[in-house]
């Protein structure tokens, strides 16, 4: 899958471990969608979340960890119940169910 980390080390992660999609720029996110994410993170709430890559559409629930800050991108760290980690920029996830 395009959007998991290596090595399961998701504050390593170093420009090549982010896998784009496509080349389309960044689209920043509403600020009431950024707040959700940075409370989500605080509670270690479980987030549904839905995302396309160049696999398909995916659909995982997952506690955020983090958001990185990566070439005036944002992107959500996150981890599944299987240990699973994700580095998912935050304008290609197109649910959030809290």
């Amino acid at each position: 899958m395009d959007n998991k980390l290596i090595n399961n080390k998701p504050m390593d992660i170093k420009h090549t471990d982010i896998k784009h999609t496509d080349n389309k720029p960044y689209q920043p996110i509403a600020c009431a969608l950024h707040d959700q994410y940075e409370l989500a993170i605080m509670h270690k709430k479980p987030l549904k979340i839905s995302w396309s890559d160049t696999n398909g559409r995916h659909t995982a629930l997952v506690i955020a960890k983090d958001i990185l800050v990566k070439d005036r991108q944002e992107f959500l760290i996150a981890e599944s119940q299987d240990n699973t980690q994700y580095c998912l920029r935050l304008d290609r996830i197109s649910l959030l169910a809290c």
